[in-house]
């Protein structure tokens, strides 16, 4: 598995975004071995061994089916020295990616940066706590520079890079073109509770069907529980040509789910919230990218699923 081009202090993060010392610093990474399959000589405790697995788990939870394209960058900050590193990962134009940043031991904040080619910042997570993901679909291929930084405290911590093609296969059989459909409808509300011991993600294809008629999954069903906390987050690639619908469905213990979409931008779209069992989100983006989908149960303990659908826009 390729390695990621790493920086932990000979080169700065001001130096080696002009192009004039981007060689210096592939040369000087390899040469003093910043990103590779070692941990910095920080401690004399060993780095605990959940930290890989759960970068892992945490892009699972939000990205299904997205692959781990490099190895780790493993690294540890300690007395304010190597808090932060830079990173050169070549992004592909035709995938969408998650960076999955996890840190132990002290790590109170990390924070994951990415600039394309022209120094543009284009993605940015920041969190307060030890565990960061940052998602992105690049609209170019090139070499971007991605910065992880522990912000607060001290420890060890790993950053993995995952990949998913954004490339539909078309289905065999399936027509050239779909006709054009409407924008996506209201929510709907008339189904009856489902019990606990129902398949959610049928409920929910089934009520895909009846309020977007013709159009189709395009990801497994996200399933969580209140066991693990009452929200649950995923980012999902949305195409402008396509329209989409959100269909959340709950056990039937849970009181109120709503959905909340936000944009690449992470500029709140559409909410509902649903005081029964099922709640329906609808909309057509005029730009493509990594949206952000949030779901929150107020009320009551127990499973729930959503399911994402599209078919062609109206625009088309």
């Amino acid at each position: 598995m390729p390695r990621l081009v790493g920086n932990t202090g000979t080169c700065d993060g001001a130096a080696v975004r002009s192009a004039a010392h981007l060689l210096t610093c592939l040369f000087l990474g390899s040469t003093l071995g910043c990103g590779g399959s070692d941990y910095p000589q920080a401690s004399r405790l060993p780095p605990p061994p959940w930290l890989e697995p759960q970068a892992d788990q945490q892009v699972a939870s939000t990205a299904p089916g997205a692959q781990r394209v490099a190895d780790f960058y493993r690294g540890a900050a300690w007395k304010h020295q190597r808090d932060r590193v830079d990173l050169y990962v070549p992004l592909d134009q035709t995938n969408c990616y998650w960076f999955s940043g996890v840190g132990a031991g002290g790590v109170e904040r990390l924070h994951l940066y990415l600039w394309d080619q022209s120094n543009d910042r284009v993605a940015t997570a920041r969190v307060d706590g030890p565990m960061a993901l940052l998602a992105y679909c690049p609209k170019s291929s090139g070499m971007y520079h991605l910065q992880a930084r522990v912000a607060r405290g001290q420890g060890y911590y790993v950053v993995g890079t995952y990949a998913k093609s954004t490339v539909q296969q078309d289905e065999p059989g399936s027509p050239a073109a779909a006709p054009p459909v409407a924008s996506a409808p209201a929510p709907t509300t008339a189904e009856p509770a489902p019990s606990v011991a129902t398949d959610l993600g049928a409920i929910a294809d089934q009520q895909a069907s009846s309020a977007a008629p013709g159009a189709k999954r395009v990801a497994p069903h996200y399933e969580a529980s209140t066991a693990t906390g009452p929200r649950s987050e995923w980012f999902i690639p949305l195409d402008p040509t396509s329209c989409y619908w959100f269909v959340g469905v709950t056990s039937a213990n849970v009181k109120d789910l709503s959905l909340v979409l936000s944009d690449p931008n992470n500029k709140r779209l559409i909410e509902n919230r649903s005081s029964n069992s099922t709640v329906v989100l609808g909309h057509c983006p005029k730009t493509g990218g990594m949206y952000h989908l949030r779901a929150k149960v107020d009320g009551g303990e127990g499973a729930y699923a959503v399911g994402v659908y599209s078919k062609p826009s109206a625009r088309n």
